[in-house]
């Protein structure tokens, strides 16, 4: 049987450097409280908060908490197929930036999300276009549905991306999951690209508020 190694692995686990964190670092800055980043990856979240919120950071790669905590992020290891390690309704918002999408049920852990939150909380939400023109026109190749702009050495059997989200489809998780959308972030494109999301634009991006 093959051996299973690092370099067969590391695809597991985000890319450093490609999250869309900045989308959302007018509001980032201006946040109070506790604040969970979910999925914090290398703690790229650090740049954009100011220096008195508290944040807690949870991923699943021990290499990537080391660097995150390097950064200043308090950050502990978590699976995110099960329930969350925090009391309910504990954090004040909440950041899943391109994690979702690595997730078998990601319904799942926004359920669990929004438990962790306060009434009124805010999630910072995205999840990358799967759609783009590029994309497109390597699946009509007959090329598969790796996207090596992600992840370079990923196979068609170990890619990470598992789940596809639309805008539409997106959205109607987030609130079905028990959040009202505050604000659409999503970078349509500009000009007459804008006439053809998602093939032009960027992943859905959302800020959304927990209601009851």
């Amino acid at each position: 049987m093959p051996q299973v190694t690092e370099k067969n692995l590391k695809v597991q686990h985000l890319t450093e450097g490609i999250t869309k964190i900045h989308i959302f670092r007018d509001y980032l800055s201006q946040l109070q409280g506790r604040f969970l980043d979910v999925g914090c990856g290398t703690g790229e979240v650090m740049k954009y908060v100011c220096s008195s919120l508290e944040v807690i950071g949870i991923d699943v790669s021990n290499d990537y908490l080391r660097k995150a905590v390097n950064r200043g992020e308090k950050a502990i290891w978590a699976d995110l197929t099960r329930p969350l390690p925090f009391e309910t309704e504990s954090f004040d918002a909440a950041l899943c930036s391109d994690v979702l999408e690595h997730l078998i049920n990601p319904f799942a852990t926004l359920c669990e999300i929004h438990r962790i939150l306060k009434t009124d909380g805010l999630l910072f939400a995205h999840v990358p276009n799967e759609f783009g023109h590029k994309s497109l026109m390597q699946i009509f190749r007959g090329n598969g549905i790796c996207n090596h702009s992600f992840f370079p050495d990923a196979e068609e059997w170990n890619y990470p991306h598992i789940r596809f989200f639309s805008h539409k489809g997106f959205k109607s998780m987030l609130q079905k999951g028990g959040f009202a959308i505050k604000d659409d972030l999503t970078n349509f494109g500009r000009g007459w690209r804008r006439f053809f999301y998602p093939l032009f634009g960027s992943g859905p991006s959302f800020v959304a508020k927990k209601i009851k």
